[in-house]
């Protein structure tokens, strides 16, 4: 069981890696609308991923990336145990509370997290 859910945290940080390996520059338009996260499947949730990292200044970037981070790592017993019961969707099935969130409220709610 423990097994399973560390697997799934080590392909969300793989696939973390590689979305902010693809993201080169900043170029999206004032009257952009903002990103959001979007978790209705992997795939989704990877490009806009992606989109929210384009769409942030260089010095937030990385920032964004520890809030991601941390919240990924901060899933709970209860969590895990979910992830056995249905392995396909777990990365999703914890994280459904960021989802639509922009990468400014992801920051934030990381923040929120007792250190």
């Amino acid at each position: 069981m423990l097994h399973a859910a560390a697997l799934i945290i080590r392909r969300l940080r793989i696939a973390m890696v590689v979305v902010l390996g693809l993201s080169i520059t900043h170029c999206s338009p004032l009257s952009a609308p903002v990103p959001r996260l979007d978790l209705s499947d992997e795939e989704h949730m990877l490009i806009s991923i992606q989109h929210m990292e384009e769409a942030l200044p260089d010095d937030q970037r990385e920032t964004f990336e520890r809030a991601l981070q941390r919240l990924v790592t901060s899933l709970t017993l209860q969590d895990i145990n979910r992830w056995a019961a249905a392995p396909s969707s777990a990365p999703i099935l914890s994280l459904t509370y960021l989802n639509g969130l922009s990468a400014e409220e992801v920051m934030a709610k990381a923040r929120q997290l007792a250190p």
